[in-house]
């Protein structure tokens, strides 16, 4: 683009721009909800993740850029959420989003606090929005901006008179005025979750998961409410490699009470009564999978990456199996900042757990899924992201023995999901089936574990292995 004055040019710009259009459809409607997501008047199914400040020194995020991007496409991510607790992502990340196809959602980076609602401040903070306004509106992976991360759950009961988050100018008037003067046409929400006078956090139409962080198929989690989940997660122990780069020998086991955990615990909490509160979760969360806390470190580890890969997998594959009743999900999160213990699917060192290839296999565009035992059958459902119809053969067996249980081929319509089978089981049976498909002349496979809490430790251990070697 060229500045002409008296047929010279006198000032030149160069940018890489794209055509689309983008709206969201939503409604706070106590029992017909909505939150879709429409890209060219198409309706899209949202696989994706939150991306958090790439390192604690920001200045070294350039570093990791490129790689936290090309783990997202991987894993087949079709939108990144920037969370509000953030800082702003590089120019780059938005080029990299734009040249793979990614969406981006974008908070402003106001999270989980309590701010000033001062006109000095709302000042400070209209200055801030309208030169980050600037320098990303041009690019087309970016569709919505959003006021802030959970401050509309927070205020409630707490900073505000009467809990009422119509209190918090921020969001409601500095932020909403930015983005109306600056970038007219692109989705504004006031917060994640945006919760209006009248409504709490679990009957909105977009949500972030988190509740007990017990069993991940407890009620809690089995009934979600939401249309669409923009946060949810599970944790993860990082692997023997990665431990030994921050953690001294004399301080690798045991983990609970354990100060030097605590310390690289995404809560860092040194007080004696609530010690590495996170680890003692994971810890609690490995006595729900197998009853009790393994002897040894590297048993921990396994039992734990499972734990943290039967979870996501459930939150994936129960939001995709209730398409369109459920339109997405942004799972916390792709990549740590820092050597932590955490929900991360990759640790500081680009070093993937388990539930990094489960997240590839259960997100792609075609995927064969389990649902959950129903009486004394359990289905088989197919669901088809892409643009074009698809053909698919498929086959679900008992790993033991090899026992072929269901299998058949479909012609699935492009957007759709469908139950395309279901077979005999006895509600309980501690089993392992394996799933594979076909569609345009490739193979896929993926896993579903069945069966109650708890599981013999040798069990999951056996089962990790054939997990972490299904592709």
């Amino acid at each position: 683009m060229d500045l002409l004055y008296n047929d010279e040019i006198v000032d030149s710009r160069t940018e890489k721009i794209g055509l689309r259009t983008f709206r969201l459809e939503r409604r706070f409607e106590k029992r017909n909800q909505e939150f879709k997501l429409y890209v060219n008047e198409v309706p899209v199914f949202i696989n994706g993740t939150n991306h958090i400040a790439l390192d604690i020194l920001h200045s070294k995020d350039y570093l990791r850029q490129q790689k936290e991007i090309e783990l997202a496409v991987e894993c087949n991510c079709n939108m990144i959420r920037c969370w509000g607790g953030n800082v702003y992502p590089e120019t780059e990340f938005y080029d990299l989003c734009d040249e793979h196809g990614i969406l981006v959602w974008q908070d402003f980076t106001f999270g989980n606090s309590n701010y000033p609602q001062t006109e000095g401040f709302f000042d400070t903070v209209y200055d801030e929005a309208e030169k980050v306004i600037k320098k990303f509106r041009n690019h087309a992976s970016l569709v919505l901006w959003c006021g802030d991360n959970e401050i509309d759950t927070t205020v409630d009961g707490y900073w505000y008179p009467d809990g009422k988050s119509k209190y918090n100018r921020i969001s409601r008037e500095v932020l909403e005025k930015a983005v109306q003067q600056n970038d007219p046409f692109r989705v504004y929400l006031k917060s994640s979750p945006e919760i209006p006078e009248g409504f709490d956090s679990y009957n909105v139409p977009e949500q972030h998961i988190w509740g007990p962080r017990a069993y991940f198929k407890d009620d809690f989690y089995k009934h979600v409410t939401a249309k669409f989940v923009a946060e949810a997660g599970y944790h993860g122990c990082p692997g023997m490699e990665s431990l030994k780069k921050y953690i001294p020998e004399k301080d690798l086991w045991p983990i609970e009470g354990n100060k030097t955990w605590a310390h690289h615990s995404t809560e860092d909490y040194l007080i004696e009564d609530i010690i590495g509160r996170r680890n003692t979760l994971m810890a609690n969360q490995v006595r729900i999978l197998v009853g009790r806390i393994p002897d040894d470190l590297e048993t921990f580890i396994k039992v734990s990456q499972v734990s943290q890969a039967e979870a996501f997998k459930f939150f994936i594959e129960r939001t995709r199996i209730k398409k369109w009743d459920m339109t997405g999900i942004l799972w916390w999160n792709l990549l740590d900042g820092w050597p932590g213990i955490s929900d991360a699917t990759v640790d500081y060192y680009f070093n993937k757990k388990l539930v990094f290839d489960v997240i590839r296999r259960v997100q792609e565009p075609v995927c064969v899924m389990l649902d959950e035992i129903k009486g004394w059958e359990r289905a088989v459902y197919v669901a088809n992201d892409t643009n074009s119809d698809k053909y698919v053969k498929f086959k679900v067996f008992e790993y033991e023995d090899s026992k072929l249980l269901v299998q058949g081929d479909i012609n699935i319509e492009r957007g759709k999901n469908k139950k395309i089978g279901e077979f005999f089981e006895i509600p309980g049976s501690k089993k392992l089936y394996i799933i594979e498909w076909t569609f345009d002349d490739r193979k896929y496979r993926n896993h579903y574990m069945a069966g109650y809490p708890s599981f013999e430790t040798d069990t999951i251990l056996k089962w990790y292995k054939v997990i972490k070697e299904l592709d």
